[in-house]
């Protein structure tokens, strides 16, 4: 059998021809009950004989594996790689990334999406290309060398499910580097495969208003009737429960779109102990959090004190550490708590900041001396003062501020973010569209622009984007320079505020 392996010695042939010779092997039978004789009766009662030979067989059968082993794993290991060897690699690449695009019921864009498969695609090529050139010049490294240069980029086809079944197999402990790997690779999984169920919700609207009875999404229906949806939301809704996805009962509208508020998502729960220490114990932050991040159901105690974590994390990198997530996660979770998004509305129908926001905000204000506290306390006074309306603290605020402040905290030189060039990169976002929708009710019922004082340029474009969208020409001329509302309008036509 093992004459028939390929010509290269495929070291994947040989361990599945191995295993079909393993089950071959004839191990002995029990000695059938047979009327005892003088001698007969010796031999089989004679327990010590018995284990003799039983150990004799298993050292016949050690020798055999080894010597097998010897004479076709080692030797394949060692060899040489050449262009055939490569090329393997590279059809098993591909056919591993086909069988991770059908398990999640991807099409080839929605792939284009996974940003943690086309960072190992781009690496895994240059890997390659870097051992042809060497083949071609007569510098082939040996099998196990490409073997292993390759084998992370290879193991990057996972769901959330099975990085943690490998978790539990071959724990980290000892490993930072690969904790830290292990962590950013499962968050972006995770986000994903949440990019995947939210673009199937959209693609089929009408199963999901079905569910909504009142207001109120029937998670246990959506869920029962999977059978009967068309075939991509079937696999979709599969898969969140086979991966530990859940729905609570609250809904999303947009326009006449509902989208499903997301519930429970793959936690690593106690298997983070499987991490080096403080990967582990970032986990166990995150995760802590991830409640919070869709309604604010956790105690402002509990947010406080993990978002507190996080800042402990972020500022005490040793010099020359260039993980980023302790400080990106701090950050994620400050623009959640503070301009809203996915934790949904800062100010409520009144203009005021609704109460289980203010109520986080003067938690994180009380932990003095942190960067969030820093920040959070002058904008905590200054509303407590106006009533939980907008404040001119507030309005100058943005993630920048609190990511600056970490960094300062960290190196022990206070930095200034540069607001103009910052936030013109990044609007408009969740929490500037919340903050100018205040700030156009505002214009809007006392018709004073001189409350955009202190505003930034980019505010007052998103403003007059608004007004232009909306047609509203008293607000176009207001935020008009020339007090002119066609100047917005033409600007918005010609989509150059773009």
């Amino acid at each position: 059998m093992l004459l028939e392996t390929d010509p290269n010695r495929d070291l994947a042939r040989q361990f599945t021809l191995l295993r079909r010779a393993y089950g071959r092997i004839p191990y002995p039978e029990s000695t059938p009950e047979q009327p005892a004789t003088s001698v007969l009766g010796e031999q089989v009662t004679d327990a010590p004989q018995g284990k003799r030979l039983w150990a004799a067989g298993a050292g016949l059968l050690g020798a055999v594996v080894l010597l097998i082993a010897a004479a076709f794993i080692f030797p394949v290991w060692a060899a040489p790689a050449d262009g055939a060897y490569i090329k393997k690699l590279e059809l098993q690449f591909d056919e591993e990334k086909a069988r991770f695009q059908e398990k999640v019921g991807a099409t080839d864009m929605e792939m284009q999406g996974f940003f943690t498969i086309d960072e190992a695609q781009y690496e895994f090529d240059r890997l390659i290309s870097e051992f042809k050139l060497d083949i071609k010049q007569g510098n082939a490294p040996e099998k196990k060398e490409v073997e292993q240069a390759v084998s992370e980029q290879m193991s990057v086809f996972g769901l959330p499910s099975e990085m943690i079944k490998n978790l539990r197999d071959r724990p980290l402990t000892d490993d930072k580097a690969g904790s830290r790997i292990f962590l950013e690779r499962f968050k972006n999984r995770k986000n994903e495969l949440s990019m995947i169920f939210s673009t199937r919700f959209m693609e089929h609207q009408d199963i999901l208003k079905d569910a909504v009875r009142e207001g109120k999404f029937d998670a246990a229906k959506f869920f029962g009737n999977a059978d009967d949806y068309p075939n991509p939301l079937r696999h979709a809704v599969r898969l969140m429960e086979k991966e530990g996805y859940g729905l609570t009962g609250e809904v999303w509208t947009f326009d006449d779109q509902v989208y499903p508020v997301p519930g429970e998502i793959p936690k690593l729960g106690e298997d983070a102990e499987k991490l080096e220490q403080s990967v582990a114990r970032l986990a166990a932050l995150e995760e802590t959090l991830e409640p919070a991040l869709n309604s604010l159901e956790l105690s402002p105690e509990i947010i406080a004190e993990a978002l507190h974590g996080l800042e402990e994390f972020a500022v005490a990198r040793e010099t020359g550490d260039q993980w980023t997530m302790p400080e990106a996660t701090a950050v994620y979770h400050f623009r959640e708590f503070v301009f809203g998004g996915g934790t949904g509305r800062v100010f409520g129908d009144d203009g005021t900041v609704v109460p289980e926001r203010r109520a986080i905000w003067k938690r994180i204000a009380s932990n003095s001396g942190t960067p969030s506290g820093t920040l959070m306390s002058p904008v905590v006074r200054e509303m407590e003062q106006t009533g939980w309306k907008r404040s001119a603290s507030y309005n100058v605020l943005t993630p920048e501020d609190y990511q600056y402040a970490l960094m300062s905290a960290r190196d022990g030189v206070e930095r200034e973010p540069d607001h103009e060039i910052i936030q013109s990169a990044y609007l408009p976002d969740s929490e500037y569209t919340v903050r100018a929708e205040t700030l156009y009710r505002d214009l809007t019922e006392g018709g004073d622009r001189s409350i955009l004082e202190g505003e930034t340029q980019v505010m007052i474009v998103l403003l007059a984007l608004f007004a232009a969208d909306r047609q509203d020409e008293e607000m176009m001329a207001m935020l008009s320079a020339e007090g002119n509302p066609d100047v917005v309008a033409r600007l918005a036509e010609e989509g150059t505020t773009r």
